[in-house]
């Protein structure tokens, strides 16, 4: 990551990042190449949803996907969207979770910098997952220390509170103790 780049990573895992992309040409590499932007030199944490948004030129209407960050990193985004307003801003890869769907004005909202507001990312999110046929859900990236070289997607529902976050980190935690010492028990 460039020097000039101050990260402001997003680190809970049920944050719902935005990017906007202002032509369909960079909307459509982010969506074959696995890859965005986060808007104001934000990287995104491995985990987190992220919209990535459009707008057509001619109709005004919206375009956008969900995808969950996967945490890798790439160089300066002119590199790869040709023309981007911000070329020497990181390239975040991402992993596609829906398809392309219109969006009504009503959901979007107003567009801040980063694309779809804070206030109604949850509700943009919610509405791409519905058109899918899923329901919202937070991807849990977790690594067995046996098995560093490979990484596990396991999907499980968001969760309503932070005591409930914080009883599933510390199970998740126990299960990697027991599994590294061979199935000991840990009480």
């Amino acid at each position: 990551m460039s020097h000039q780049q101050y990260l402001k990573e997003n680190f809970p895992d049920d944050y719902v990042g935005s990017t906007f992309f202002q032509t369909r040409e960079q909307f459509n590499i982010a969506y074959n190449n696995g890859i965005t932007v986060g808007p104001n030199g934000h990287c995104f944490y491995q985990g987190n949803s992220v919209i990535v948004l459009t707008r057509d030129k001619k109709t005004k209407q919206y375009y956008g996907f969900l995808s969950i960050a996967n945490g890798t990193y790439y160089g300066p985004a002119g590199s790869y969207f040709e023309g981007f307003s911000r070329p020497k801003v990181i390239v975040n890869g991402i992993k596609p979770i829906t398809k392309i769907h219109k969006i009504p004005r009503s959901v979007v909202g107003r567009l801040t910098n980063g694309g779809v507001g804070i206030k109604k990312r949850d509700d943009v999110a919610c509405y791409l997952m519905e058109r899918e046929g899923k329901t919202r859900t937070t991807i849990v990236v977790s690594q067995s220390a046996a098995l560093v070289h490979s990484s596990t997607f396991v999907a499980e529902k968001k969760q309503n509170s932070f005591a409930q976050m914080f009883a599933k980190m510390l199970q998740s935690v126990k299960s990697l103790v027991e599994t590294v010492f061979n199935g000991a028990k840990l009480y």
